[in-house]
């Protein structure tokens, strides 16, 4: 489904199904029952290539796109998407409809990042997008924001959509807007961590190397690259001896089971940039466009609430589960890192300073 929308082809009938592989209840939530068969029965029904425009009384075209996430249902982000499709529905009086690909239903990483460029996925999330734009990378320097509250308006602010989010467009994808997924923390196997020191000759798993390597490496530690799926059987069998990401990923997809302990470092924000397919969204008119953006910026606030809840409620989850929490000197580990700025700065310049231009800005 490269364009996504349901046409008279002039050969009788066009098929747009809901999904049959049992994920119907998330894809088409947003949709609600009733807007669902109303958008399928408009969308599918027999045409006549003969009858005369003048007697149609069919709608115009709807279209119906496809949104990937990564994260599991349930999830900040999900939910955010499933709002997301469901004001965007609305604000465009049931012409467009989207569905809601939780968990990686779409495929690898890679893979999900593909479809978006080519277009046959409308709509992808993830806090990771280095491999469309390095420079993407400078948002997991560490301690760069401080607070939620700061770091969206910042990654939603003109400043940033001038001097980062436009390098996405040549690569396929438009920016539409960021969601928050929260503060790492580091969840160890078997040692307790208190101070910066604590880190030090551990092998702890990164979702973005390139930055990642920078921050454990000035801990006298080791980054290492795991693919999500894959964590667990690392940290059970030695591979890592920990992981830095949001608690709410750690009890989300299960990695706190078997482990000692977790250190509330906030070392890395995490954020969840939403990028629309550029072939996707250059097809949209003007109307459709502006009615995309305005339900994003609908999501904002009750996604941002979400994710600062689900990360406390998963410190909570871990605790009573038996794994010690830890509340180390976040100057502390602060100090340790700071080198790892102008080291990205060389490699990526003028980016950083860019963020930190904007991150005074807001702050006053």
């Amino acid at each position: 489904m490269t364009s996504g929308r349901a046409r008279d082809s002039g050969r009788g009938t066009t098929s747009c199904r809901p999904p049959s592989d049992g994920t119907v209840g998330a894809r088409w939530f947003a949709l609600g029952v009733a807007t669902a068969v109303t958008v399928i029965v408009a969308g599918c029904g027999a045409t006549n290539p003969t009858a005369s425009p003048k007697a149609s009384t069919v709608p115009g075209p709807t279209l119906s796109l496809k949104f990937a996430d990564l994260q599991n249902v349930h999830t900040a982000t999900t939910d955010s998407a499933l709002k997301f499709a469901s004001l965007v529905n609305k604000y465009t009086d049931g012409k467009i409809t989207i569905q809601v690909y939780p968990n990686s239903e779409l495929g690898t990483v890679p893979a999900q990042l593909a479809g978006t460029e080519a277009g046959t996925i409308a709509f992808y999330a993830t806090p990771d997008l280095s491999a469309a734009v390095a420079q993407s990378n400078v948002l997991g320097m560490p301690y760069l924001f401080p607070s939620a509250q700061v770091a969206s308006k910042v990654l939603n602010s003109a400043a940033i959509k001038k001097s980062l989010w436009s390098l996405f467009p040549a690569h396929g994808l438009t920016f539409v807007g960021s969601w928050v997924i929260g503060y790492t923390a580091i969840l160890t196997k078997s040692v307790s961590i208190t101070k910066p020191s604590d880190v030090r000759g551990l092998k702890i798993r990164v979702f973005a190397p390139t930055v990642g390597d920078k921050i454990f490496g000035a801990l006298g530690a080791d980054a290492v690259a795991v693919a999500a799926p894959e964590v667990p059987t690392a940290l059970s069998t030695g591979v890592v001896d920990g992981a830095d990401d949001p608690p709410s990923t750690f009890v989300g997809s299960d990695w706190y089971s078997g482990m000692c302990c977790v250190a509330v470092t906030n070392d890395t924000f995490v954020s969840s940039p939403v990028m629309a397919s550029t072939k996707v969204w250059d097809s949209m008119s003007a109307a459709e466009r502006s009615a995309v953006e305005r339900a994003f910026q609908g999501t904002i606030a009750s996604n941002m609430s979400e994710a600062l809840s689900t990360n406390a409620a998963a410190l909570s989850t871990m605790q009573a589960a038996g794994v010690k929490v830890t509340h180390p000197s976040i100057a502390a580990f602060k100090a340790a890192t700071q080198s790892v700025y102008p080291a990205i700065e060389a490699i990526y310049p003028g980016q950083v300073q860019a963020l930190l231009a904007e991150i005074k800005r807001v702050t006053g």
